[in-house]
């Protein structure tokens, strides 16, 4: 599915990968312009997704993946989000966002009958003013989610710590 030359994934509607990174490309332009508001990249996992597939089937597990999708949309309005593969959803918007579009989530995730059961980890990158490839930044936000593995609705903040990873 393509709208405005950006490209969508077809279960979830959000942007695809390439049609992220597009977006995300033209908007760090504008934001880098105005340099007065930090921005995150945002790297969310579904916590054991293969297992949830296994025991409730595809068919519930793309609903969860839909559920989410929209939930992420819900807690950070107007901000840009994608489904890059399978369970893992990649998200860009402001640092001062950040606390209160967690905790929207997580209350939205715990009150929907269908996502109670799900959790996700959370990596973030924070970008600085020579950071202009968004390649690079949602993999240092991976590099972040992967290093909580094992934690249920856990987030790390990608460090100088991780650069030795």
């Amino acid at each position: 599915m393509e709208d405005n030359g950006l490209i969508r994934d077809t279960l979830t509607g959000l942007l695809n990968i390439q049609g992220f990174r597009d977006m995300v490309d033209e908007v760090s332009k504008v934001v880098e312009a105005k340099g007065n508001r930090p921005v995150a990249y945002a790297f969310f996992d579904l916590v054991d997704f293969k297992s949830y597939n296994e025991r409730y089937g595809f068919e519930n597990g793309n609903k969860v993946l839909i559920a989410f999708a929209d939930l992420l949309v819900k807690s950070f309005p107007g901000r840009t989000f994608a489904r890059i593969s399978g369970d893992h959803f990649a998200g860009y918007f402001y640092k001062d966002e950040l606390e209160l579009g967690v905790t929207s989530l997580t209350k939205l995730m715990r009150a929907d009958k269908l996502m109670r059961e799900t959790h996700f980890r959370i990596g973030l990158y924070f970008t600085d003013k020579n950071d202009m490839d968004s390649a690079i930044c949602i993999d240092r936000a991976k590099i972040a989610a992967d290093s909580i593995r094992g934690q249920e609705d856990g987030l790390r903040i990608y460090d100088a710590e991780l650069d030795e990873i």
